[in-house]
C-alpha cells in the first residue's frame, strides 16, 4: 500500500486462509458476547461433570459439551467459511482498494463511504473495516505504515480500532463496549 495526494492504494490477495480470518473476525467483531457466553457455559458444564454429585451418564454428557463448546468456540465462523472456500474450490483473488477523500473503492467502483463504516478491528496480520456484517474490506498490514493509516481511517469515520483480541486480553472496557454492542443492536441502533 502506499499513500499519494489522492488518498491510500492496497491490494489484498484472497485466499483460504485469509478468508477463514475474514470469517473468524466478523463473528469475534459481531458476535463477542454469544462468544462469551458459550465459554462460561462450557466452564459450568464441565465444572457440573467434575465437581457435582450426578449420574455418571450425566457427567459424561455435561463434560462432552463442555469440552466441545470450548474446543468449537468458532464453529459458526468456520462453517461460513467453508461453504464459501467450497464454491471457490481453492481459487485465489485479487482486489486493488483505494482510499481518498470520497470513500472506499474496490477495483474502481465505490464500495462504502467512511459515514457508513460500522466497525474498524486488526488482528496482528490484517485490518477489517466493516459496513455491516456481510460488508467488509481486509487488508494486509504489511502493505501499509499501520500508524499513518490508522489515523487516518479514525479521521474519516469517526470510529477506533478494536483489536481482535482472545479471552485472556478481555478486560473491563472490553466487556463495557460488548454491552453497548449487544444494548444498540436490541433497540435497533
Amino acid at each position: 500500500m502506499y499513500k499519494n495526494h489522492a488518498g491510500y492504494h492496497a491490494e489484498m490477495v484472497f485466499d483460504d486462509d485469509s478468508i477463514r480470518r475474514m470469517f473468524r473476525t466478523e463473528y469475534r467483531c459481531y458476535e463477542r458476547m454469544h462468544w462469551l457466553s458459550r465459554i462460561c457455559i462450557s466452564g459450568i458444564l464441565i465444572l457440573l461433570a467434575l465437581f457435582t454429585d450426578i449420574p455418571m451418564a450425566a457427567k459424561a454428557v455435561c463434560m462432552l459439551a463442555g469440552c466441545w463448546m470450548t474446543a468449537g468456540r468458532d464453529f459458526h465462523s468456520q462453517l461460513q467459511a467453508e461453504r464459501v472456500l467450497a464454491g471457490r474450490r481453492g481459487m485465489t483473488s485479487t482486489v486493488t482498494y483505494r482510499f481518498n477523500g470520497a470513500g472506499i473503492y474496490g477495483d474502481g467502483r465505490k464500495l462504502f463511504g467512511y459515514g457508513e463504516v460500522d466497525r474498524l478491528a486488526e488482528d496482528e496480520a490484517y485490518f477489517y473495516i466493516f459496513k455491516d456484517r456481510q460488508n467488509a474490506v481486509m487488508l494486509p498490514k504489511d502493505a501499509v505504515k499501520p500508524d499513518g493509516f490508522r489515523k487516518f481511517l479514525e479521521s474519516k469515520t469517526g470510529r477506533a480500532w478494536r483489536e481482535n483480541t482472545g479471552l485472556l486480553f478481555m478486560n473491563r472496557k472490553v466487556l463495557a463496549e460488548l454491552i453497548q454492542d449487544k444494548a444498540a443492536r436490541w433497540t435497533g441502533r
